[in-house]
């Protein structure tokens, strides 16, 4: 008996949604399905601790986990990133490429718990000393998250278990707001408290993630010796890379917290939740992109993934963005209440910079995929140095549009960087990142068409073959694992 055609656009939905689909696109839309989710519930989470807290308590509250995760982020000293890379080039070998990353990061971690424990009272000095109690004790555990929890994230993005891999990130922030809604009917939620609270459930889900990781890989754990040194090179400039990615992305925050009054920064704060519905929207591309460019073998594939994909987000985040920055109005009221439509210019500055954001997490996906972390940290490190001239100019004065103002500089400087590394490693031109094709757009008109006629008909329309998306096939499941030499072998 055939199905009625309504039932078979949802199987094929269902279908995506779960992961089902281990293509190009069927990954990115299964990520993408589940970031909605986290969306949702990041919405509830920000819209709970905006109206519970204040803007000073939001505040203090960015204050706590905002160096924190800067410092405790340290510990896996860029392992868990290596492990994505040597594991994506040899996928039989997951498990003790992972546990070789989570074994070596060990001292680093012990070493970024002393130090965190030591800095944090001189950099929250003018917060009191629950706010820094709380502080030192997310440092602590957001370090052992950084190796239990990452790690077989990694592990997962590398095997190619996105379904697996999208379950486990989903963990922690179902849990956090759990615990944030107990806490706020309990009628305990100080910022100190919420702050310990978030850092523990970090940890709490780590086994979670660890058992997912087990049943999705296979072969033994075992210490590679054999990648220990060209995982540490990996994980050295990785680890640079991401200080300085932080610091492009926080360090606005992170300054704020130890200088300017909590009202502002969480007013601040509350901007930048906002325009997070966008980057949370293009965020799988760059998740799904590194493994699936690592997995490549021809440096052709490599370079028509790398443009076609980039020219897809910039188009998809362009058009979200517009979207975003008419709705915001309505947003700010319905999510954090009328003392924070004041945030209104600010979001009008950072949702551009969001759009830029969305296309350097790609270009960053590409380049880690083909074994350019170098790439990647000297591109943020160019951002890092905009940063800090653009704050030390314009944070006292004008502190909300000036940190949004120097954000959208940076991301741009960190955009064009990266683009000149894609061309340098590829041969790829600027209008070929971009600039999308006659067909692409044409396809995107299709879906346009196919999401108006799916509102009237309430008939779900579903991707065919991914032509937009899927840059090609990568190496086959079946094949052998390339050789020893040829994964760890030189850029």
């Amino acid at each position: 008996m055939a199905r009625h055609p309504w039932c078979e656009r949802c199987l094929q939905w269902a279908r995506l949604a779960t992961g089902r689909d281990r293509s190009f696109h069927g990954n990115v839309i299964s990520s993408a399905f589940v970031n909605a989710l986290g969306l949702l519930v990041g919405i509830a989470t920000a819209s709970l601790l905006a109206r519970s807290l204040g803007s000073r308590g939001r505040g203090e509250f960015a204050a706590i986990n905002g160096w924190a995760t800067f410092i405790g982020g340290l510990a896996a000293f860029g392992l868990p990133t290596a492990a994505i890379y040597y594991a994506a080039r040899s996928p039989r070998r997951a498990r003790s490429v992972s546990l070789t990353a989570a074994v070596v990061s060990l001292p680093v971690l012990a070493i970024v718990v002393a130090l965190g424990w030591c800095l944090v009272p001189w950099i929250l000095r003018q917060h009191g000393e629950p706010i820094i109690r709380a502080s030192r004790m997310y440092v602590a555990l957001y370090a052992i998250t950084n190796i239990a929890l990452y790690v077989p994230f990694g592990g997962l993005q590398a095997v190619g278990a996105f379904g697996a891999w999208n379950l486990a990130r989903m963990t922690q922030p179902v849990a956090w707001l759990g615990l944030l809604a107990l806490m706020v009917a309990s009628g305990h939620h100080d910022a100190a408290g919420l702050g310990i609270g978030q850092a523990i459930t970090f940890v709490a889900v780590a086994p979670i993630a660890i058992l997912l990781f087990h049943r999705a890989s296979s072969g033994p754990y075992r210490l590679l010796r054999s990648h220990t040194a060209p995982m540490l090179r990996y994980g050295a400039e990785s680890v640079l890379a991401n200080v300085s990615l932080t610091a492009n992305r926080r360090f606005d925050q992170m300054v704020m917290a130890a200088l300017i009054d909590p009202r502002i920064l969480g007013l601040y704060a509350a901007a930048v939740n906002l325009t997070a519905l966008l980057s949370a929207a293009t965020s799988p591309v760059a998740n799904v992109l590194m493994p699936r460019t690592a997995a490549l073998l021809s440096p052709q594939a490599k370079r028509e993934t790398l443009g076609r994909v980039c020219r897809m987000t910039l188009l998809v985040s362009f058009a979200l963005g517009l979207c975003l920055l008419l709705a915001s109005p309505i947003l700010i009221l319905l999510l954090f209440g009328r003392p924070f439509l004041g945030i209104l210019p600010t979001v009008a500055i950072l949702v551009p910079a969001t759009v830029l954001l969305s296309l350097t997490g790609a270009l960053e996906g590409g380049l880690m995929g083909l074994n350019r972390p170098r790439s990647v940290l000297l591109a943020e490190a160019s951002g890092c140095v905009v940063t800090a001239i653009g704050l030390f100019l314009t944070l006292r004065r004008w502190p909300l549009l000036g940190a949004a103002a120097t954000s959208f500089a940076s991301y741009l400087a960190i955009l064009v960087m990266l683009m000149l590394a894609c061309r340098a490693c590829t041969g790829i031109s600027f209008r070929e990142l971009l600039v999308p094709t006659r067909d692409e757009l044409h396809a995107a008109r299709v879906a346009l068409k196919g999401a108006a006629r799916s509102a009237r008909t309430g008939v779900a329309s579903v991707p065919g073959d991914g032509a937009i998306l899927d840059p090609g096939p990568g190496r086959p499941s079946g094949d052998a694992d390339p050789p020893l030499d040829d994964v760890l072998g030189a850029r």
